[in-house]
């Protein structure tokens, strides 16, 4: 190798560090490293708050991060995230309201930024919500369905006596 050839790969790879130093220190935003989900307490049809706290590598919130949440699952279209995209504040917590319909199982709620991701499994308490009746048939109380089957026997009685006596006088004649 000559005097030469060595001057230069030196020059190369002194140009290189001097480079990969520059970029590293020119860089002084925080990265996302953690995120954790959490809700208060649920109710099918009521609103409620979700928020997300994002972490750097040493453990300080990230402020000012993009997030996205959406459901993971569901169990009715219905359910709703009010602000699919919100934004971290300086404690590196994003805040969303959710919606969930009357409709009882579990569902679960992710949150995004860049390449972290986060979830939780949220079980709504759905008692007292009961779907709307729809029919247009009046309910039918016990009294009634027991009338109507009283009725129902004396009507067959009838019919039966009313048979055989037809029966009898045509054996008869």
């Amino acid at each position: 190798m000559t005097a030469r050839t060595r001057l230069t790969a030196g020059f190369a790879a002194a140009t290189f560090l001097l480079i990969a130093a520059a970029s590293a220190s020119a860089y002084n935003g925080q990265v996302a490293a953690t995120a954790t989900v959490s809700a208060e307490s649920a109710a099918c049809g009521d609103a409620f708050t979700v928020e997300s706290t994002f972490l750097d590598l040493e453990g300080l919130p990230v402020g000012g991060l993009s997030v996205k949440w959406s459901f993971l699952t569901s169990q009715s279209p219905d359910d709703a995230i009010n602000d699919t995209t919100t934004v971290t504040d300086a404690d590196g917590v994003a805040t969303t309201t959710v919606t969930l319909a009357a409709v009882p199982g579990d569902r679960t709620i992710g949150v995004t930024s860049d390449d972290v991701t986060a979830s939780m499994v949220v079980s709504p308490s759905c008692t007292g919500t009961a779907l709307p009746r729809t029919s247009t048939v009046a309910p039918e109380t016990p009294s009634t369905s027991l009338i109507a089957l009283v009725a129902s026997a004396i009507v067959v009685v009838f019919a039966a006596s009313i048979f055989a006596t037809v029966r009898r006088r045509a054996h008869r004649d």
